[in-house]
């Protein structure tokens, strides 16, 4: 028996899901299926409660989004929720903590806790100017930048005003965009000062040797000035989730387990073999497209 579908998605990652999702809810009339190879959805969202803790969902993947830079995945939460008929199944965030006093910080063998940079700076365990000494490793960094850049770390400032700043600042003579982002760190930060940021800040490849005038404005919106997280009490796993959950609605179909090994080129048709995984073969599909004809997949049974 063959099965004829008019779309094959490979992978349910939010991105997969959410493709299908707007491909049903514009045309009911296609038959659209999803092919995971792992035995979830979600892709490198997956959420979990850990065990005997069950109070808890501890994120083994994406965790946190910034609304502020993130309009995409804030409209689409909004659109979710004002589908959702059920006040218990509505996607729910609630304010990630970011520098807060209690956070720890483990260097150079000594546990301390993020107040301790301030209120005991001579416990910090680097040998920092004393211009530096009393702030965290992200206020090293802000400090930084602003030197570099003059005027880059206004709250005025959108993230467009950031990049287009950071392309025509030239600094010590160079055009920002010509030098590497590590390199002008160490020009108005001290060795010590940017090895703490680095192990303190919680992200050590943020402050490697990238483009500068790429890595500036970037940093700055990501961890910002005062950057406004936000977390999901269920989980991040909860979004692709839910959009699968409407996908089906819609009569789409997910395979998990479905992992796809090969892409086969034959003429017009290009074959696409899956196998569970257990390793055994699972529903060859044929992707055709001739002509003004819309594209086709087909799904041959064993």
């Amino acid at each position: 028996m063959t099965d004829v579908l008019d779309v094959a998605i490979v992978g349910a990652g939010v991105s997969g899901v959410y493709s299908g999702f707007r491909l049903l809810s514009t045309n009911r009339d296609q038959r659209v299926e999803i092919f995971e190879g792992d035995d979830h959805v979600g892709g490198r969202l997956l959420s979990a409660t850990p065990p005997g803790i069950p109070n808890m969902v501890a994120e083994l993947g994406g965790m946190r989004i910034l609304p502020s830079v993130q309009p995409r995945i804030t409209k689409l939460l909004e659109e979710l929720n004002a589908g959702t008929e059920d006040p218990a199944e509505l996607i729910e965030t609630y304010d990630f903590p970011v520098d807060d006093p209690d956070n720890i910080a483990f260097v150079r063998d000594i546990h301390l806790r993020l107040r301790d940079f301030e209120e005991s700076p001579g416990a910090i365990p680097y040998n920092l100017s004393f211009q530096e000494e009393g702030k965290t490793a992200g206020k090293l960094v802000l400090d930084a930048l602003e030197q570099i850049v003059p005027g880059i770390t206004s709250k005025d400032l959108t993230e467009a005003d950031r990049r287009q700043l950071a392309q025509e600042t030239s600094f010590g003579g160079k055009p920002l965009y010509r030098q590497g982002f590590w390199q002008v760190l160490m020009r108005v930060m001290t060795s010590e000062a940017y090895q703490l940021a680095k192990i303190a800040g919680g992200y050590q490849s943020t402050l490697s040797n990238w483009n500068a005038a790429d890595a500036i404005p970037w940093y700055l919106s990501d961890f910002g000035v005062s950057p406004d997280y936000k977390g999901f009490k269920k989980g991040f796993q909860q979004v692709p989730l839910t959009v699968a959950q409407r996908f089906e609605a819609v009569g789409g179909v997910v395979h998990t387990g479905a992992r796809v090994v090969s892409f086969e080129p034959d003429g017009e048709v290009v074959s696409l073999k899956l196998v569970t995984s257990t390793g055994r073969a699972h529903r060859p599909c044929e992707a055709s497209d001739s002509g003004d004809a819309p594209s086709r997949a087909r799904a041959v049974g064993s």
